[in-house]
């Protein structure tokens, strides 16, 4: 220690011994930061239990979800892991019953015994495997495998870290249009679908029937919520939108032109979009 820090420290001795340690204020908030700061150390050190709930292993957050951080302030804030989107789709896939099928609604376990399947499947491991991923479309018979090949696919991109959000379109869009007259509550669920980086739409303009003999149409209302979701994601080449449907494109193409046309646009005609043509014999429920 030389000679004029050795003089500053006995100084500073000196003033705090008469006035106290209030005269030195700057002193205490550094000391305070350096305790925040090994506090937050501390915190981001800890490992969480978040997969024992979910099964999702983060090792960045170390399952707790979040980090803590310090403001310019100094004062410690938390911020949440983005593997907190990752969990809130595993939370939705559970409360649509998809979740346990998560294992099971794999590449692997997809059976190709047939031509369509293979193709089927070819296009979903080409498209996950694509340099830039965009939309995937698959449509037609039910019970050939759609939930199957597009949960694999939603898979693939959870765990290269991607945020993603599974809409089951019958009940979001029965809360969406619940909410339509209302500005802020109609933008907070249509933003939520638009602010991820992967949106499954399962089962669009599914509508239910009437007396379980005539089916609902899709009404101005499902077709204009479509086009504004669709269209964010058409103008954000960022943006990985897969959807499945009972309808094929040319189905969609008699509900609405500008929806079907860029489904076919954004998955490269053929090489994204496919179209399943009804046919009982290729629902394997019917197999069970």
């Amino acid at each position: 220690m030389n000679s004029t820090t050795e003089k500053l420290s006995e100084k500073i001795k000196y003033l705090k011994a008469k006035y106290g340690e209030k005269i030195f204020p700057g002193e205490g908030k550094a000391k305070k930061r350096d305790t925040e700061e090994e506090m937050c150390a501390l915190f981001n050190q800890r490992e969480g239990d978040l997969n024992k709930y979910d099964g999702y292993d983060c090792k960045e957050c170390k399952n707790r979800g979040s980090f803590m951080r310090l403001t310019e302030n100094g004062n410690p804030v938390n911020y949440p892991c983005k593997c907190m989107n990752a969990r809130k789709m595993l939370k939705n896939l559970k409360k649509s019953g998809l979740s346990t099928n998560l294992k099971k609604f794999s590449f692997d376990s997809f059976i190709a015994e047939e031509n369509w399947q293979e193709d089927l499947k070819n296009s979903a491991i080409e498209f996950v495997k694509s340099e830039n991923p965009s939309w995937f479309f698959v449509g037609g018979q039910s019970g050939c495998g759609k939930t199957h090949i597009c949960t694999a696919i939603a898979a693939c991109f959870l765990r290269k870290g991607k945020t993603a959000h599974y809409m089951l379109w019958r009940d979001e869009i029965a809360k969406i249009k619940s909410v339509v007259t209302d500005f802020l509550d109609y933008k907070k669920l249509v933003d939520e679908l638009k602010k991820v980086d992967v949106l499954y739409m399962d089962n669009l303009f599914k509508m239910g029937k009437i007396a379980d003999v005539k089916e609902v149409k899709p009404t101005s209302a499902d077709i204009n919520v479509a086009f504004e979701i669709l269209q964010f994601s058409y103008t954000n080449d960022k943006l990985i939108t897969i959807t499945s449907s009972k309808k094929t494109i040319s189905d969609i193409v008699k509900i609405d032109e500008a929806i079907a046309g860029r489904i076919i646009e954004k998955t490269g005609s053929k090489r994204f979009c496919n179209n399943i043509l009804k046919d009982p014999s290729k629902n394997f429920r019917f197999k069970t």
